[in-house]
């Protein structure tokens, strides 16, 4: 049985995921994609996809969290794909989304990043860039 891993803070994620094998050739590929809406959509709910496909939207959007995430996704492997043309998705360095380095990330068509799901808290998780594209 795997035991989760709690967090107390930032440095400890990173330090944790820096030094941990991540498999991701073991991740399963084959779910259908989720696709977002054309709108300003600030956060949308985990589902059980691996990939989900972003689409452009009406005016500049910046994505702030995912939502429905339990202790069950911990570990757990998610890319984001992106399909902006005039209003692609952005994600900013922030307490939910650990960048690397910093460096905010915007969900151009084609552009991909790949984060892992993390406990930072009692009741709070983070996404950890591992990738990107």
């Amino acid at each position: 049985m795997q035991t989760r891993q709690s967090y107390s803070s930032e440095k400890q994620v990173i330090h944790h995921l820096f030094h941990q094998k991540t498999r991701l050739t073991e991740v399963l590929r084959d779910k259908v994609c989720s696709i977002w809406p054309p709108s300003d959509v600030l956060f949308f709910p985990l589902a059980d996809d691996f990939q989900y496909q972003l689409s452009d939207n009406s005016a500049a959007t910046v994505l702030l969290d995912i939502s429905g995430v339990t202790d069950d996704h911990i570990g757990r492997i998610i890319e984001l794909i992106g399909g902006g043309v005039n209003f692609p998705t952005t994600i900013e360095p922030t307490a939910k989304f650990i960048l690397r380095n910093g460096v905010p990330w915007v969900g151009t068509q084609g552009s991909k990043i790949t984060f892992q799901i993390v406990k930072t808290g009692p009741a709070a998780y983070a996404f950890f860039e591992i990738q990107r594209s």
